[in-house]
């Protein structure tokens, strides 16, 4: 289930970035070679919260930061955390396993956080440095334990297929999903967009044939 926390769905919410971008290379995701024109930009936290304090004026209480990494750089998160708390948002964003400590969940939660969502993908140490995570196995089990732990909802997210998948990476991440037991997980078939490692050089992860037919 993709059920939405009580907390937020009772409320009016909005979308809103505080950056745009991330410096990560996963290399089932195109971002990175898109930021070679435009690179990765953060707002001040000065702003975040003048913009935030003009929704809060509209009677909308929750903020869905839609920021493919909302937790990157803790200073510029813990100020943007700070300023927001007294206007009493409950809000939902991205973290990073591998980036993100337990202080991190322990500040989010404090400043009103209802859910947290992480792109884990795989349950297979294999499978992720095969993706260029930058990650581990046991950095997926640490970021769901820390935000459960702070009554944050934790909700995950897979891709199966990706190059170098096998049976036994499959029943890894089905070992992981039961033991880690997130809130809520969604499972995605890889696709090669352009602009992904694996569409601009496919025989890196041997692949053979690559569709173009996006229909």
């Amino acid at each position: 289930s993709l059920k939405i926390p009580k907390s937020l769905s009772i409320l009016k919410s909005i979308p809103y970035l505080t950056s745009r971008g991330c410096p990560y290379k996963c290399a089932f995701c195109g971002l990175s070679y898109m930021h070679k024109i435009s690179k990765v930009r953060f707002a001040e936290p000065e702003l975040v919260f003048e913009h935030l304090k003009r929704i809060k004026a509209m009677n909308i209480g929750a903020i869905n930061f839609q920021d493919d990494n909302f937790t990157m750089g803790k200073g510029r998160l813990f100020k943007i955390l700070n300023l927001i708390k007294p206007l009493g948002f409950k809000f939902r964003c991205h973290g990073k396993a591998g980036q993100d400590d337990e202080e991190v969940y322990a500040r989010l939660a404090e400043a009103g956080c209802a859910m947290v969502s992480w792109g884990c993908e795989s349950g297979s140490q294999y499978m992720l440095d095969r993706m260029n995570k930058k990650s581990t196995v046991e950095d997926n089990y640490d970021v769901i334990r820390w935000a459960q732990k702070y009554g944050i909802t934790a909700r995950v997210f897979f891709v199966i297929g990706f190059p170098g998948e096998t049976r036994e990476t499959l029943d890894e991440t089905k070992k992981f999903i039961a033991e880690a037991q997130p809130d809520q997980y969604f499972v995605s078939n890889f696709v090669p967009y352009p602009g992904c490692s694996v569409w601009r050089d496919p025989k890196k992860y041997g692949v053979v044939k690559m569709g173009h037919d996006f229909d």
